[in-house]
């Protein structure tokens, strides 16, 4: 005969996992069932993730709410992800304002310690017209991240900043606390297009003081000489990857050869990978990356285009990769 189960015999771990699944107000009733349940409720591990959005004309009232999370499980927050939506005229001030008031709640606390934070995709070369808007919602960004001394990673994939905004990121990144901390860096698109960053000195600097990098991922033109023997010589052999991305035309900007040589020897342990999107280059050399020394593991090629160009660039660039690095790549060319 079967026996009954009551609800308050329901373990902690289930419970927690039932939580998980629900939205804040559904936690927030579930909550109100008893006092084993609302006791719960306020287990760290259902507040380590967050994510806000600002994306309209009520971006500062939910910013309140935001701030209010802030008082009450600030404590526990982990992994931070920030979206800000597709402002339109109306809305990016607002936007900016909300985002200045949460960077102030944030870092007027002292016990919340961040290991992971994202921008999810802001394209700010689209959305953000206005110098005022742009320069408060950086300004913001910078505050937070100035503010965190446990950051170990940073997605910011297709922030598509200006050069001066970038590199005052990158600055507050490398240079603040988390500079000591950070293992993993994703940048790819990180600034506008056609925007070459190692050619302004505050961008290579700031590169230069990341003490404990593991991973970096960003545009192949992002890089330099420069920037390469910075990382092998401030972080040597605990890196252990470099993943670049070929979006154009990158003849004249390639890294020479002696300086993957010493990079390989000072970071014995570093993989690179290198992601190629063939239909974008047309007209390019696609062999000119890649030289004798680079210490390449692994090639991702993209392409869907039967353009007769295309086809013959890409068996070109085949028969080059075979040539040159047919004892060190480590995986499947696909």
């Amino acid at each position: 005969m079967a026996t009954s189960v009551s609800w308050n015999d329901l373990p902690d771990v289930a419970l927690v996992k039932i939580y998980l699944d629900l939205t804040d107000t559904d936690r927030l009733n579930v909550a109100l069932t008893c006092k084993n349940w609302q006791r719960s409720f306020y287990s760290a591990v259902l507040w380590r993730r967050r994510r806000v959005v600002f994306e309209s004309l009520e971006a500062e009232r939910d910013a309140e709410k935001e701030n209010k999370f802030l008082d009450k499980f600030g404590h526990c927050l982990h992994r931070l992800s920030i979206n800000i939506g597709q402002p339109n005229f109306k809305s990016c001030l607002v936007i900016s304002k909300a985002l200045d008031m949460y960077a102030k709640r944030m870092c007027g606390r002292n016990d919340i310690r961040l290991r992971e934070l994202e921008l999810e995709n802001f394209h700010l070369e689209q959305h953000w017209h206005f110098i005022l808007s742009r320069n408060r919602l950086v300004t913001a960004l910078c505050r937070i991240i100035r503010k965190q001394k446990c950051l170990r990673s940073v997605f910011m994939a297709g922030a598509r900043m200006r050069l001066v905004d970038g590199c005052r990121v990158m600055e507050a990144l490398s240079k603040g606390p988390s500079g000591r901390t950070i293992t993993h860096v994703y940048m790819e698109d990180f600034f506008e297009m056609n925007i070459i960053p190692y050619r302004a000195l505050r961008f290579v600097t700031a590169m230069s003081k990341f003490a404990t990098l593991k991973q970096l991922h960003c545009n192949y033109r992002y890089l330099n000489g420069d920037v390469i023997r910075n990382i092998a010589n401030k972080i040597g052999r605990q890196f252990e990857n470099l993943s670049l991305i070929i979006e154009g035309d990158v003849r004249g900007v390639e890294v020479p050869t002696d300086v993957w040589v010493e990079f390989a020897e000072r970071c014995p342990r570093a993989e690179v990978g290198i992601y190629i999107c063939t239909t974008i280059m047309r007209g390019a050399d696609l062999r000119t990356p890649f030289v004798r020394g680079l210490p390449l593991t692994s090639v991702y090629l993209t392409s869907w285009s039967r353009v007769g160009e295309v086809e013959f660039r890409l068996a070109s660039l085949l028969r080059h990769l075979g040539h040159m690095y047919n004892t060190s790549l480590g995986k499947p060319i696909v």
